[in-house]
């Protein structure tokens, strides 16, 4: 989970003659981490300008060599908005940096100065963006992390629907450019640990298909027992992660397991599958 402040300022585009929420806003984001650390979702608000919900899914895991890559959909909840993304993060160390890249429809509302976003002189602006930028997070303690980034808005297909007939404002918005930065607070709830005990290693065949998340192992004249599993069991092949819907009867496996006071009975860490 984590709670983000920070502010967003945006370069001026729009003629003396027409006005909108100003040029910096204030920014508050609620994010919150789905299962397998693979995806969040957020509701951020953007005062004065808009609020907007998103889902956000990372594709690859990073690595020494890889970034990792993440897909965002966002939705706009005060002004109409539908914006697709894709983004790119390396970590060094506690330093964090990020390449974006989205395009998508939004809704903005300009009127005139001294009137109001609602008033007979006003329009929405709808048009087409397509955006890209970066940004940077620096870990200042566990649970602080600073961000800043800078991102442009390429405006096209821009469509005016003004409040009174004729009204129009010929905007042509061009390029706008957005900074923002704040402080992210992050809590992190560290997972259950694994139960404690002494490995035991089991070669041996599957003499059953599993179900209820045990089987049994054994080899003929040699031994025999029975082998549970839980969220902690992990299956690897040739140094891989496997599925433990790849375990059937008849199949080799090595087992590091821990003996359980139940004789021959011990719960698995690690199943590695063996033959084809």
């Amino acid at each position: 989970m984590t709670f983000a402040m920070g502010g967003m300022g945006r370069t001026g585009v729009l003629p003396d003659n027409v006005a909108q929420g100003g040029n910096a806003s204030g920014m508050i984001e609620l994010r919150g981490g789905l299962p397998f650390e693979r995806a969040d979702s957020a509701i951020t608000l953007q005062l004065p300008w808009n609020a907007s919900w998103d889902v956000r899914y990372q594709f690859i895991s990073e690595d020494t060599f890889v970034p990792a890559v993440a897909g965002q959909f966002m939705l706009g909840a005060a002004q109409p908005a539908l914006l697709a993304s894709l983004a790119a993060t390396k970590t060094f160390g506690k330093v964090s940096l990020t390449g974006l890249a989205s395009t998508g429809h939004v809704n903005e509302q300009l009127w005139r100065p001294g009137s109001g976003p609602y008033s007979g002189e006003s329009e929405t602006l709808a048009k087409d963006v397509y955006a890209w930028g970066g940004g940077i997070e620096v870990e200042a303690s566990p649970i602080h992390r600073l961000f800043a980034g800078l991102l442009a808005w390429n405006n096209a297909h821009e469509q005016e629907a003004p409040a009174r007939k004729d009204g129009e404002f010929h905007v042509d918005e061009g390029v706008s450019w957005f900074i923002t930065a704040g402080l992210r607070i992050v809590w992190k709830q560290p997972p259950p640990p694994r139960p404690a005990g002494a490995l035991t290693v089991l070669r041996g065949y599957l003499l059953q298909e599993p179900a209820n998340n045990r089987f049994e192992l054994g080899q003929p004249g040699l031994f025999r027992a029975v082998v549970l599993t839980d969220a902690f069991t992990k299956a690897v092949r040739d140094g891989k992660t496997a599925s433990l819907k790849e375990l059937k009867a008849g199949i080799a496996v090595l087992v590091q397991g821990i003996p359980l006071p139940q004789p021959s009975t011990f719960l698995a860490r690690t199943i590695e599958l063996q033959g084809p």
